[in-house]
């Protein structure tokens, strides 16, 4: 195998230009089958943590992510903004999130471990109720954060299939942002309705570094990519709750697609080093425009209260398959989609006992894998394919948290949630697994709340 091989930004203009960028970027092997490009496109998305639903709110994190039936606070613009209504006085909210999330990658039997973290702001606002003659209107707006890019991978091994010794790292920083604003009305004494329109924006930065080295061969070869990302677009969220019984809520939510634009620019080199001495002999420059279109979503649960317990339960819907980038569907020449339709299990359990000034948070969901595919060292004719996913198909998380009354105005609540879940190649066979992805993610989440 030669060099040309492994850097596929020669000759590659014809390709879509994000599934370009990714195999000059992502891959730990080089060039793509043309008929699986798009395949290559959902990798990379799923790789700027565009695939993720976004968490917000310490109290929905502690109960398992669940609140489309029971959220009566500003994080009601996101969750459900029928929830609006449960607020009778002027709020503000201030919150924050640490994250930190470690990345076991195995590649062709040998393991490399990162644990990146990173301290941010998950949301602030304000709400404001409006009196009326009947029932209540409260509008409110605020910032949120709402995707968890930041990433890093390092994976190194022999490839199996050629013999070339390999090292991978990425680096993904950066964020998106959400800027929403809704209201929530009473129809009736038992039925509230809410919308809120969000404006997505952010950017996101990513490097990788790719080296490797035949055999028989002393030079090692390089391959370095930086890449930055704008994205900006537009989503509503549409929401009712109603009160069937008194201990008894149900909640749906039903949230458009993202319509996001996304524009960059990429930049690559190719080096020859032998020895201490590096030649470049290739490097590229784009600027690209993509317009994404991410699917609709759909929440619905309820929550019983049993006297100084709270039971929720929800469930989630997404059909990832609904994805387009530029017009274009996710998928190969023989039709098989790169992203599956996802059903989430959220289920949460509050304890708060009459007069106390504390409430004890905890839950467990259940999250299902959108990407059907992964990279691997797999080369045919001397080109790299991609395989499906053999486990796991989900990730399940632990959380908990309390909220605290510091006072009749204000309060003070924490979450903390602990994801886990393990990726791989369909092995050989053999038994042998190309990639191995093990993530565990650790979310915390403060929140404060004021209210006048």
């Amino acid at each position: 195998m030669n060099a040309s091989h492994r850097m596929p930004c020669r000759g590659a203009s014809a390709l879509p230009l994000l599934a370009t960028l990714l195999l000059a970027v992502l891959l730990p092997g080089g060039a793509a089958l043309a008929q699986d490009e798009t395949l290559f496109d959902a990798v990379l998305l799923d790789r700027l943590g565009l695939l993720e639903l976004p968490r917000t709110g310490a109290r929905s994190l502690a109960l398992g992510g669940s609140g489309v039936a029971w959220t009566e606070d500003l994080q009601s613009l996101t969750l459900n903004p029928a929830g609006l209504t449960g607020i009778g006085r002027i709020e503000t909210q201030l919150g924050f999130r640490r994250l930190q999330s470690s990345q076991l990658v195995t590649y062709f039997g040998n393991s490399r471990e990162q644990a990146p973290a990173s301290t941010s702001l998950d949301a602030m606002g304000v709400a404001y109720p409006f009196p009326t003659y009947r029932g209540s209107l409260v509008a409110a707006v605020g910032v949120f954060r709402r995707f968890d890019p930041t990433m890093e991978m390092l994976w190194e091994g022999v490839n199996a299939y050629d013999g070339d010794s390999e090292t991978y790292s990425l680096q993904l920083e950066g964020g998106l942002m959400g800027i929403v604003g809704g209201f929530g009305v009473a129809l009736a004494p038992t039925t509230d309705v809410g919308l809120s329109i969000e404006y997505l924006h952010g950017g996101l930065d990513l490097f990788s570094r790719f080296d490797y080295q035949h055999a028989d061969s002393v030079t090692l070869y390089r391959d370095l990519s930086e890449d930055h990302y704008d994205l900006r677009g537009w989503r509503a969220h549409l929401g009712l709750q109603a009160r069937p019984r008194e201990e008894l809520r149900i909640g749906i939510r039903i949230s458009s697609p993202a319509m996001l634009n996304i524009d960059g620019e990429s930049r690559w080199r190719e080096l020859d080093i032998l020895g201490e001495v590096g030649e470049q002999v290739g490097s590229g420059f784009y600027v690209f425009a993509e317009k994404l279109r991410l699917p609709y979503q759909v929440a619905a649960g309820a929550a019983l209260h049993l006297g100084p317990v709270a039971l929720s339960a929800e469930l989630e819907y997404v059909d990832w398959n609904q994805t387009r980038l530029s017009g274009r569907r996710l998928s190969d020449l023989e039709l098989r989609a790169a992203l599956a339709e996802t059903v989430n299990q959220h289920y949460g359990i509050e304890l708060g006992p009459s007069g106390w000034p504390v409430r004890i948070y905890a839950g467990y969901s259940r999250l299902q894998e959108p990407l059907r595919f992964l990279e691997s060292g797999e080369f045919v004719g001397g080109l790299a394919i991609l395989k499906e996913l053999d486990v796991a198909l989900a990730r399940s998380a632990l959380s908990g948290g309390f909220g605290l009354f510091l006072s009749e105005n204000i309060l003070l609540e924490a979450g903390y949630s602990r994801e886990h879940g393990v990726r791989r190649t369909r092995p050989e066979t053999s038994g042998a697994v190309d990639l191995r992805q093990e993530t565990t993610r650790s979310r915390a989440l403060v929140t404060f709340s004021y209210r006048f």
